[in-house]
């Protein structure tokens, strides 16, 4: 039998009659490692004003704590919503999901006034400490046998609970910042 198909993927599934929450599952546990929010806050025109007025060094210190501050809110939130379970069998790697939410500060630098601090929130992926299977929790997955496994978020409701407070902790965090380096670059 000779068979060509041109066409995406999903196009042949859709075909052969995959429903498209199956092919949502098949899918899915390709790009969860990647999956990213990203959050531009505009409408802060004063307080970027301040902020730039400052040196390079003083305003990217600011900023990085304020970002730092807030990204804490969502990784000890995930923390607390991961699931968690005492008895973990022939597991080579004793930490536990909850152990395993990481929060990483990435800052680039482009120049005067271009530095951008990402606060990354993630799964632990180093050797022997991985907690990756966090990800099929998170989003669900279908068993080798074909039984759906129920998602168990714990990483997008922290997220949803937490990004009023934690934009609300930013300004107030670069509000102070900004602030405490104006009196000291100029003491009355």
């Amino acid at each position: 039998m000779n068979t060509s198909f041109t066409g995406s993927l999903t196009g042949l599934l859709s075909e052969w009659g995959v429903d498209p929450a199956t092919m949502k599952l098949l899918n899915g546990s390709h790009s969860i490692a990647g999956s990213t929010i990203s959050v531009d806050v505009k409408g802060l025109a004063e307080l970027e004003l301040a902020l730039n007025a400052l040196p390079d060094k003083i305003a990217k210190g600011t900023l990085v704590r304020a970002v730092t501050a807030a990204g804490e809110l969502f990784r000890a939130r995930a923390s607390e919503l991961a699931p968690y379970d005492d008895y973990t069998p022939n597991v080579r790697n004793k930490k536990h999901l909850k152990e395993g939410i990481l929060k990483k500060i990435k800052v680039t630098y482009r120049g005067v006034q271009g530095a951008t601090v990402q606060c990354l929130i993630g799964l632990d992926k180093a050797k022997g400490e991985s907690v990756f299977y966090g990800r099929f929790i998170e989003m669900g997955w279908l068993h080798v046998g074909g039984q759906q496994i129920p998602a168990h978020p714990f990483m997008r409701p922290a997220f949803e609970e937490k990004k009023t407070e934690a934009l609300a902790l930013v300004v107030s965090e670069l509000l102070i910042g900004v602030e405490a380096a104006a009196r000291e670059l100029h003491p009355q």
